[in-house]
């Protein structure tokens, strides 16, 4: 890949980066339960609900051995960034290097249709763009 190419590619809106199979928890549900959802979905994070739609994000590594008891809105990293499907890459790895939640729901019409986290990014990004994620 050339430079032109790569600078090219930087346009490219984040709904060819979308991690489609994401996992849902609820920010009421206990920490045990966030752990196994984690366990049985095999992923590292879960985007976490509130009354209004995503409120925060709970990754595997925050969650201590003793915390199970604990509510998930006790240990998640509040305020997740929302990204609409077409924001430019370039645009979208601004918005995630600046948040603590490590990663952004990214919401079409007031629905979650996906997420994605830099690494997303820049790994698309090396391997070329031209298929969307998980294809």
């Amino acid at each position: 890949m050339d430079r032109l190419t790569l600078v090219d590619e930087w346009t490219i809106p984040i709904a060819r980066f979308v991690q489609g199979e994401f996992a849902l928890v609820d920010r009421r549900e206990p920490v045990g339960h966030a752990r196994l959802l984690m366990r049985m979905k095999d992923v590292s994070c879960l985007l976490v609900l509130g009354d209004d739609g995503p409120t925060g994000v709970l990754w595997a590594r925050d969650v201590g051995p003793n915390e199970d008891a604990l509510r998930v809105e006790d240990v998640m990293r509040p305020r997740v960034p929302s990204l609409p499907p077409y924001t430019p890459a370039r645009e979208a790895l601004e918005v995630l290097r600046e948040s603590a939640a490590g990663c952004a729901a990214v919401v079409e019409g007031g629905r979650v249709i996906g997420m994605v986290t830099s690494a997303d990014v820049v790994r698309r990004m090396m391997d070329g763009a031209s298929a969307p994620m998980g294809k």
